[in-house]
Formats: structure tokens, sequence, C-alpha cells
């Protein structure tokens, strides 16, 4: 991958990128990427939405597809989204049942929903796909931790 300072101004390549015909999904790709490592929800989200009317079935899109849908879904509900960012997961996870981003994200939608019991299962799945995924686990234990569940904190 190419650091920023090697392309030059991030935002500027993006939107070069994305007037050039033939181009726009991976222009629109690279601006939505920089917006959200920026934590520009709103700009990366309207990025993201405009690859996904460019290309629904993202084949043109440059990114791994675990990989766009855990940013796009993280900044559904950055943007307080998160019925969306919940359906569009749980529609993606018919698809691909071994994305443990996309289960992560899920939970995050379902926490900020009120759905407590959910969230846990949708954390405790995405663990069982990638035990090694230390934002689910950080997840579940906090949300162990505020449910008064410590010693299930130990065991998680």
């Amino acid at each position: 991958m190419l650091d920023d300072a090697s392309v030059g101004d991030p935002p500027e390549v993006g939107r070069r990128e994305a007037v050039v015909p033939g181009h726009e999904v991976v222009g629109l790709t690279m601006l939505g990427s920089f917006r959200h490592r920026q934590r520009e929800h709103r700009l990366a989200l309207d990025a993201f939405e405009e690859v996904l009317r460019l290309d629904p079935d993202l084949a043109r899109m440059p990114l791994p597809p675990a990989q766009f849908w855990g940013y796009y879904l993280r900044e559904l509900i950055a943007v307080g989204r998160n019925a969306d960012a919940s359906r569009r997961a749980e529609s993606l996870l018919a698809t691909t049942p071994d994305a443990a981003v996309i289960r992560d994200r899920l939970g995050t939608a379902r926490l900020a929903l009120g759905q407590l019991d959910e969230a846990e299962a949708a954390w405790r799945e995405a663990l069982h796909t990638d035990a090694g995924r230390a934002d689910s686990w950080n997840n579940l234990g906090r949300l162990l931790l505020t449910r008064g569940k410590t010693e299930a904190v130990w065991c998680a």
C-alpha cells in the first residue's frame, strides 16, 4: 500500500481519480478510506455510498471486500445510522458468514440500538470466527462489565 507521503495529498488524489472515466470507483474508495482514517465520518460515508451506487457488486473496488464493508459499517454507526448498519451487516453475513469484522460491526450497531443480548452474541460469533480480534474482545469485555458480569469477563 502506498503511504500518504508517496502519492501527494490523498484527498486530492482521490478527487482527481474520481473524475477520470473508468477510475471513479478507485478514486472514491481512496477518498473514503482517507476520510475514514481521519474520522471524517460524513465525508467517508458519502464517498463509500457513491462507490456502492457506481459499483454495487464491488467488482472494481480495490479494497478487500471485508475491509470495505468494515469501513462502511463503521461510518454508518458513526453517523447514527445504527439500524441501517445492523440490516446491512445481517444481509452481508448471509453471504459471508465468516467475516469477523462484519460480526463485530453488527455487535456495535446492536449495542447502539439497545439490543444488548444480540450485541453480545454478535461479538461472541466474531470471536468464534477470529479469536484474535482485539476489537471484539474489547467490546465484549466492556459489555459484560457494564452488565455486572465480572466473572464472565475472565471466562469470555
